[in-house]
């Protein structure tokens, strides 16, 4: 099923019509979305845009002109807890604690390698942080602002999902898949692809590993599938489940109601779970859109453009069906979108 793009001129359109006004109150905050606009590397231009819905508002800048001051350098991605946002600000070395509702500023967790994403540890206030730069993984104290630990595990980490009683890993850098018992504290990993890059849980706790494959080596790039509920590590390697022979897919992305998982590769590409061949299907082609991120959120699949990796990009707002609803404005490299929880 192909799904296209509209023409230049239509997206201006939609675009046009979304209002960019200047924050004045913050109770705002409590319902929404937030774009995740990473910025340039080493210009310090990251930002946080929020989007009123209701009102068909953009907040652009929205924690930087709450607390008139910069988030830093690279903002990877944001994570929430019941009073709490996290903004994971990865070349700085540090995640931001604002309140959820308000943005204001509560304080920072600072000397961290490279941070990339926060995943909670089911523990108190102690929360799981994977980093780019560095072989450990880190956990940190949100009550205190502290790091409470780190635990060496021979490679980097990306993507991480607690399903049940283990912690998931994925690794850009190896060709493991890496699990943490998180009753015993044991350490086991299974022999995947190269370039774990993204994960997803479907309806079953069946845990899915993109990984891009060796750039190198066309065709090396698969999904691969795991029962959580059922599998023994011993077993060593996990075989593919769905090859991918063209391209480099990055960003996956699951939606429970329609059992559909949904990647970046050059477009987007989907595969329904229910239908007998699991093969991927083009969802949405793109022209001269440069893909970054994809999100569901309800009913509606949200894809970031990051444009050249310069200027300010995009958000597509789509139906279940492919078909594009409207254009929003985003910051400097949008990756994601996530929704107030």
């Amino acid at each position: 099923m192909y799904r296209f793009l509209l023409c230049s001129l239509i997206v201006l359109c939609f675009t046009a019509c979304q209002k960019d006004e200047p924050i004045t109150s913050a109770a705002k905050f409590g319902n929404g979305l937030f774009f995740v606009n990473e910025g340039q590397f080493q210009n310090a231009n990251a930002s946080l845009s929020f989007y009123d819905a209701v009102n068909d508002t953009i907040f652009s800048k929205a924690y930087e002109t709450i607390n008139n001051q910069p988030i830093g350098d690279i903002l990877q991605s944001i994570a929430f807890d019941d009073d709490n946002i996290y903004l994971v600000v990865n070349n700085s070395g540090k995640i931001i604690v604002a309140d959820k509702k308000t943005l204001n500023f509560k304080g920072e967790i600072t000397g961290l390698p490279s941070p990339r994403y926060m995943e909670y540890s089911g523990n108190g206030h102690l929360w799981f942080v994977s980093n780019l730069l560095n072989d450990s993984l880190f956990v940190v104290n949100t009550a205190n602002y502290t790091i409470e630990s780190k635990e060496y595990l021979t490679t980097s980490v990306e993507a991480m999902k607690v399903v049940g009683n283990k912690l998931y890993l994925s690794s850009l850098s190896t060709d493991r898949l890496i699990i943490k018992d998180l009753n015993s504290g044991a350490v086991d990993s299974l022999n995947v692809g190269t370039g774990g890059n993204s994960l997803a849980v479907d309806n079953n706790n069946n845990l899915w590993l993109l990984c891009n494959g060796d750039f190198y080596k066309p065709g090396s790039a698969a999904l691969y599938k795991l029962n959580t509920n059922n599998f023994d590590v011993n077993m060593h390697t996990l075989e593919p489940e769905i090859e991918i022979p063209v391209g480099y897919p990055t960003a996956l992305t699951y939606s429970s109601s329609e059992n559909i998982l949904y990647f970046i590769n050059n477009g987007i590409q989907a595969i329904n779970l229910d239908a007998a061949n699991n093969e991927p299907e083009i969802f949405i082609e793109t022209t001269t859109q440069n893909f970054y991120g994809i999100d569901v959120i309800g009913e509606s699949i949200y894809v970031t453009d990051a444009v050249d990796f310069t200027q300010n990009g995009f958000i597509y707002e789509y139906n279940t069906a492919g078909e594009l609803l409207k254009t929003l404005s985003a910051g400097i490299n949008p990756n994601a979108v996530v929704s107030t929880p």
